[in-house]
């Protein structure tokens, strides 16, 4: 495994606005980590600094979403 497909598979399992915000980044390889705390705005960590990904709000669904798919 490298550092680019590990990435590649974490972005997989998120919901797709935020699979279409960091597939599109112009500092995805920089990324740190992703941080998606139920009823806050996702953020993303980058060497940069903090970036938030949407205006939208991580709500029950998106968690479940995720988590269905890394349980298969």
């Amino acid at each position: 495994m490298t550092i680019n497909s590990d990435l590649e598979k974490l972005i997989e399992n998120l919901p797709l606005f935020l699979q279409e915000q960091l597939n599109s980044h112009s500092q995805k390889d920089q990324l740190i980590e992703i941080v998606l705390d139920l009823g806050r705005r996702p953020e993303a960590r980058f060497i940069t600094g903090p970036e938030y990904l949407s205006q939208k709000i991580i709500s029950w669904q998106d968690i479940d979403y995720m988590t269905k798919r890394i349980s298969k």
